[in-house]
């Protein structure tokens, strides 16, 4: 395969693309590539530029096709597939654990390696991330050897969205007996069991959730989150406050009693769950209210990374489609008096496209197309 890629790059058409995005050309496209074909290029252009790469396609579907293909011409730590669900409304009322947890390690290896390729339908570059902040501070690690601020790591699960349980048993849950803490990762097969010494760390090892039985010892972990949704306290109580006045502001403008205690109750349920700092699936409902400045994946993409995408006149039309869709939903909650004005749970596609403005794009295409929105700088 390397001589294969090595040839590839010495052919000119191959040598434009890579000297465009080295001398940091803001568009190119690249046309008349489908299938394999389109993503041994993408494996080259991440082998030879050594870059973080966001590649971003019109589907799930898709997103996981070229997974599969790259994972054949890359190395398969170079590649993550961000999975979402397309439909956020169904996102919002059930969240698939094995997404979840297939986002939170694609997303915590590719942020941290700083390379590498994450592949992401555009229904996930719509959705609203903590600020890439949050994620960086919420990485627990532990060194055999090392001291750590018990209080202050344990404190930090709960933030990460870790459960407290008094034997750990499913993923995202966590104990402490006296010395030992256990510790049940989102992203592992087994949890991990730390002993301390005071605060020392004495030993680190996995350890079989049903028998408890010791597996492996291991020098250091690093723990990451055990959910998307990484808040702290004063995150939630500035959040209940915005709510509290988007509520008092939509029940001015209804004039129905009836409408109004069905609004009340639906909601002030939920306020009262957030102030007990109680994290719920419902939660994610009111993300526009808990960050200041939410996040996409854009911002998670380092400011020498490059984007990608699929078929743009697709994801275009995906994008659209979405925008629409969440439109309807949204007008139907606020019909039936289960959501307050002035929500919000994505990232409108124009948003997307101001957000991508920045960064150096490669638009994929199986034939030439003039994009309205899109003028490429350079055509392959």
């Amino acid at each position: 395969m390397e001589g294969i890629n090595q040839y590839l790059r010495s052919k000119e058409d191959i040598r434009s693309i890579l000297e465009g995005i080295e001398s940091g050309m803001g568009e190119q496209m690249v046309a008349g590539l489908a299938g394999s074909a389109r993503s041994l290029l993408v494996s080259i252009i991440q082998e030879s530029s050594n870059r973080p790469i966001l590649l971003i396609t019109y589907q799930l579907a898709q997103a996981q096709q070229l997974y599969d293909d790259l994972s054949v011409f890359a190395g398969s730590e170079d590649i993550h597939l961000y999975p979402v669900n397309e439909m956020i409304a169904s996102e919002i009322a059930v969240a698939s654990p094995e997404l979840k947890s297939q986002r939170i390690e694609a997303l915590t290896e590719w942020t941290q390696r700083k390379s590498g390729i994450l592949i992401a339908p555009v229904a996930a570059v719509k959705r609203l991330l903590p600020p890439m902040a949050y994620w960086e501070k919420y990485q627990l690690d532990f060194t055999v050897g090392n001291d750590i601020a018990v209080d202050t790591y344990l404190n930090a699960l709960v933030d990460m969205g870790y459960t407290h349980a008094s034997m750990v048993t499913s993923p995202g849950e966590f104990s402490r007996r006296g010395g030992i803490i256990d510790i049940y990762p989102v992203t592992e097969e087994h949890p991990i069991r730390i002993e301390l010494f005071d605060e020392e760390v004495d030993s680190i090892r996995y350890f079989d959730a049903e028998t408890q039985r010791s597996l492996e010892q291991l020098k250091e972990i690093t723990v990451g989150p055990a959910t998307e949704l990484l808040l702290s306290k004063e995150d939630i109580l500035s959040a209940t406050q915005k709510l509290e006045e988007a509520l008092a502001a939509t029940l001015q403008k209804r004039k129905s009693s009836e409408e109004k205690q069905i609004l009340s109750e639906t909601i002030e349920q939920d306020l009262s769950r957030m102030k007990d700092f109680e994290h719920f699936q419902e939660m994610n409902k009111y993300i526009g209210f808990l960050y200041d400045k939410p996040a996409s994946l854009l911002d998670y993409l380092s400011n020498d990374g490059l984007v990608i995408l699929d078929e743009m006149g697709r994801i275009q039309e995906s994008a659209q489609n979405l925008d629409h869709e969440e439109a309807e939903w949204y007008s139907s909650l606020l019909e039936s008096s289960k959501m307050v004005k002035d929500s919000r749970f994505s990232f409108d596609w124009q948003t997307v496209m101001d957000k991508m403005s920045g960064n150096r794009r490669i638009y994929l295409s199986v034939f030439f197309a003039a994009y309205s929105e899109h003028k490429p700088t350079e055509y392959h």
